[in-house]
């Protein structure tokens, strides 16, 4: 998109130099040529501007009996040989990291997730999945945003972003 970007100022600049015949004042052509490229210039904005290949904040209703298993949390690697597995379920987020299962009621507005205090069975497990059990335990908790793109989900927390794919 650069090189088109450059090509438009280009033109831009191209049509600024002329001057037109009768000094200070814009002539009919030079008047319809800036209103044209003036046009051309909005369209090739609008164009540009809607397309971000981002997600867009879900609802309860679009996430309701859906299960997203995590593949990415930025800065933390996922315990290798577990899974992260977060289900809404009529109005109940579960979450499955590794060692214990946990559950809350949650809603979303406006693209932010609430979690209500959580459940937790009472395992004990290796550090490292307690650890993690603690982690995403956190970032759903913390009022993350949330968008949804298809079949991934971002939940981002003001400190992490987790990224997850759905459950197929």
């Amino acid at each position: 998109m650069t090189l088109g970007w450059r090509r438009l100022m280009g033109a831009l600049k191209l049509f600024a130099a002329r001057p037109s015949r009768e000094g200070s004042r814009m002539t009919r052509s030079a008047s319809r040529r800036a209103f044209g490229l003036a046009l051309v210039t909005c369209i090739v904005l609008a164009a540009c501007g809607g397309d971000d290949d981002g997600g867009s904040p879900p609802t309860a209703d679009d996430l309701d009996g859906r299960s997203f298993v995590a593949t990415e949390i930025d800065g933390h690697d996922i315990v290798e040989g577990s899974e992260i597995v977060i289900t809404f379920d009529a109005g109940t987020l579960v979450i499955e990291a590794g060692c214990n299962t946990q559950r809350g009621g949650y809603t979303i507005e406006d693209g932010v997730l609430s979690v209500d205090a959580m459940a937790a069975t009472r395992m004990a497990c290796d550090e490292a999945l307690m650890t993690q059990d603690t982690l995403v335990a956190g970032i759903v908790t913390a009022g993350p945003t949330v968008e949804l793109d298809g079949d991934d989900l971002v939940v981002a927390s003001p400190d992490t972003t987790m990224k997850l794919t759905a459950r197929g």
